[in-house]
C-alpha cells in the first residue's frame, strides 16, 4: 500500500505553484504578502550587497547558491521533516558537501550518523535530483567508508543505476566495499555461473580428469556451491571468489550394471573482472571413492 503524506513543505508547493498562487493572494493575503518578499531572492540578494561588506556579502552568496536550486531550497528538514535526528543529520552532511566541498566526511556523517535509512536514500535521491555532480562524489566516498550495515551498497547500486559508471569504474569501486557487501552484490550471480558452467562444461576443469577416472562412463549430474567467499584481489584489478561444491555424479561401468550416484566435495575459485566471470580452477576430494 503506497501513502502519500503532504507535510507542509509539499502543501506549499502545490500552493504556491502557478494557478493556486491567486487562492493564496485572495485569501491568505498576509502570507502572500510574505511569500512575495522571501520568493523575490535576486532583489533581496542586491538590496543585501549595499548593506554588508563585500567578504561578508560573497559569503552568503556563495551558501545561498549551494543550497538554492530551481526555486528549491535543499535542507534537512525539506528532505525528512518526519524524524529531526535525520534532518540534522542530512544538514550537517549537507554542509560538509555543498558548503565545503568535502564529500569524504559528507560520506562519514551519512553513514555513520543518527539517521534512518530511509531518510539516507530520500537524502540521495534528492541530492541526485538538485546537484547531480556533487551526488556523484558523495556516492563514491559512501562505498570507501566500507559500512557494511548497509549505506555503502546501497551508495554502489544507487551509483550504478543512476551514473551508468563503465565496467571498469564499478570494478574499482567495488573493491572498496566491504566482504559482506560483496557477497550480498555479487552472490547470487556468482552462485548460478557456477552451477551452469561446471554443469554445462566440466571438462574444461582438471577435476574431470578425476571424476572421469571413476568409470568407464561418468556423467556429472549437478554441482551446488556453499561457504562463498568474496574478496578483491591483491593488486585490487578484480574481484576473488572462492566457495566450497558439493559435486554429484553418475558412474556407470557396463550396460549390464545399473549407474551408481555419488557425491565428492571439492572447492572453485575464480574472479570477477570487466570482462565478467571466470573460474580458475575446479577440483573435487575423491577419495571417498577409494575407501
Amino acid at each position: 500500500m503506497e501513502t502519500k503524506i503532504w507535510d507542509r513543505h509539499e502543501l506549499e508547493h502545490l500552493l504556491l505553484n502557478g494557478s493556486n498562487v491567486g487562492l493564496v493572494k485572495r485569501f491568505l493575503p498576509a502570507s502572500y504578502t510574505a511569500y512575495q518578499r522571501l520568493s523575490s531572492l535576486p532583489q533581496a540578494l542586491e538590496s543585501l550587497r549595499i548593506l554588508v561588506p563585500p567578504a561578508i556579502y560573497k559569503k552568503i552568496q556563495t551558501v545561498i547558491e549551494a543550497y538554492h536550486v530551481d526555486d528549491r531550497w535543499i535542507s534537512g528538514e525539506r528532505i525528512w521533516p518526519d524524524d529531526q535526528a535525520s534532518s540534522r543529520t542530512i544538514d550537517r552532511a549537507l554542509a560538509q558537501l555543498l558548503e565545503r566541498n568535502d564529500p569524504g566526511q559528507a560520506a562519514q556523517e551519512l553513514a555513520y550518523g543518527e539517521i534512518e535509512f530511509d531518510a539516507f536514500e530520500e537524502a540521495l535521491k534528492t541530492l541526485a535530483a538538485l546537484k547531480p555532480v556533487q551526488t556523484a562524489q558523495l556516492c563514491r566516498e559512501l562505498i570507501k567508508v566500507r559500512n557494511g550495515e548497509g549505506p555503502s551498497l546501497f551508495a554502489f547500486r544507487f551509483y550504478a543505476e543512476r551514473y551508468e559508471p563503465t565496467n571498469e569504474e564499478q570494478i574499482q569501486l567495488a573493491v572498496e566495499l566491504a566482504a559482506e557487501d560483496l557477497v550480498e552484490l555479487y552472490g547470487e550471480e556468482i552462485r548460478a555461473f557456477i552451477e551452469e558452467e561446471l554443469t554445462t562444461s566440466p571438462e574444461k576443469y582438471r577435476a574431470w580428469g578425476d571424476l572421469d577416472s571413476l568409470s568407464s562412463q561418468t556423467r556429472l549430474e549437478g554441482v551446488h556451491p556453499y561457504d562463498l567467499s568474496v574478496r578483491p584481489s591483491e593488486d585490487r584489478t578484480k574481484i576473488d571468489f572462492l566457495a566450497s561444491l558439493e559435486t554429484s555424479v553418475e558412474l556407470s561401468y557396463d550396460k549390464e550394471t545399473a549407474p551408481t550416484s555419488m557425491s565428492f566435495r571439492g572447492e572453485v575459485q575464480g574472479y570477477i573482472d570487466p570482462y565478467g566471470i571466470c573460474i580458475i580452477d575446479f577440483t573435487v576430494d575423491t577419495q571417498s571413492f577409494y575407501e
